[in-house]
């Protein structure tokens, strides 16, 4: 693995043309160092209230929370991280708030459920943060959800999503102007979840650390992230009983993925699962007829697992797209169906971590929280 700035370099020196990457418009990002600054963002909130009576503040205990209130649209809800770590779930579902945020936090969740791992081991595991919007009700703007200044360092939590997002749909999930977007920024992830299907054909141990199984979402924006993962890190496709928001992008900005350790408490002897860092298709069908979201990245690398020895694009699930692999770098074709205006991906996928980090421990933690309607409206007001 050579370093971003030498990969750079022996990038721009094959040139983008003999790849036939020109002619799509990709290009090689230089490393941003973004660290060090908590509060800077690659976006803000979609909308905040003027007023400090329309932020409705939710503290957090330690063991998590249940939010009860749905709220209005008019209003946005603050979470409030305790000062410790947070152990259990936060859930907050059905919600008809403007927006929801979560802005500074330590999570270290014990899991209340067990699963049985290949090991034969029964390991606890949760979902970890669930927020849903409610559908039914007419808005005059998409609601949010925003995440931010994040750490997580799971204790006894082998299994779970981490985050479950999105807007109920109605029938034909056709209630596209409710639909939410989602936001994460500034996230490090030290420890995550492993994942594999449980005996019985059971798939609650499938760990994504994003998917949207409750509902439809306009647009996924990630930007500063250091995760790691052990199984499906972004679990991107749209589900297959539902479509794509129309001309809906995921957009990932100075984010990195890396796998877990191998685990034979997981595992056992067996050769450990293969970590996926992003699912962006199933079907080459699915991609010809337009369901699909559009996926732009720029700095975006990935750390492969050192104990398999695969294609770096054996990481990611895209078919009906051609893979381009080079020693440091892997991007796709660019497909587009005639029913989108976005191709499925664009952009380039490093191989190695950066040069700089893209979120320091000093970035995330109860440190970095917004603890007060005060506190939101001097920032983002």
């Amino acid at each position: 693995i050579m370093s971003a700035e030498t990969s750079r370099r022996a990038f721009l020196g094959r040139g983008t043309a003999a790849l036939g990457l020109a002619a799509t418009g990709l290009a090689w990002q230089p490393d941003a160092a973004e660290a060090g600054n908590a509060t800077r963002y690659e976006w803000s909130p979609p909308w905040v209230p003027r007023s400090a009576a329309d932020v409705v503040v939710q503290r957090i205990g330690s063991g998590g929370i249940t939010v009860a209130a749905k709220g209005d649209t008019g209003k946005v809800l603050l979470l409030v991280a305790p000062d410790g770590p947070i152990a259990g779930p936060v859930i907050a579902r059905d919600l008809r708030y403007a927006g929801v945020l979560l802005v500074g936090a330590t999570f270290k969740t014990v899991g209340r459920r067990t699963k049985v791992a290949p090991s034969g081991a029964a390991l606890r595991g949760e979902h970890v943060v669930q927020i849903s919007f409610d559908g039914e009700v007419a808005r005059s703007r998409p609601p949010y959800a925003w995440l931010s200044n994040i750490l997580v360092d799971q204790a006894d939590c082998w299994w779970g999503d981490f985050v479950r997002v999105g807007t109920s749909t109605d029938y034909e999930a056709r209630n596209w102007a409710r639909w939410c977007d989602v936001y994460l920024q500034k996230i490090l992830v030290r420890r995550g979840h492993y994942g594999w299907t449980a005996p019985g054909n059971d798939y609650t141990p499938h760990s994504d650390f994003i998917q949207t199984p409750i509902g439809g979402i306009r647009s996924l924006n990630i930007a500063d992230c250091d995760i790691a993962w052990g199984y499906q890190t972004f679990f991107a496709r749209p589900e297959k009983t539902r479509i794509a928001y129309p001309d809906g992008i995921y957009e990932f900005r100075r984010v990195v993925t890396r796998p877990m350790p191998a685990s034979r408490r997981v595992y056992g002897s067996n050769v450990p699962r293969l970590s996926r860092y992003l699912t962006m298709t199933e079907r080459a069908q699915d991609v010809r007829s337009g369901k699909y979201y559009a996926h732009r990245a720029s700095n975006f690398h990935i750390v492969p697992q050192p104990e398999l020895d695969v294609p770096f694009s054996r990481h990611f699930s895209a078919q009906g797209l051609t893979s381009i692999n080079g020693r440091d770098y892997v991007t796709w074709n660019t497909v587009r169906s005639s029913a989108r205006r976005h191709p499925v991906w664009s952009g380039i996928v490093r191989i190695g971590a950066p040069s700089q980090p893209f979120v320091t421990s000093g970035d995330v933690g109860p440190g970095q929280r917004l603890s007060s309607a005060a506190d939101l409206l001097r920032r983002f007001g």
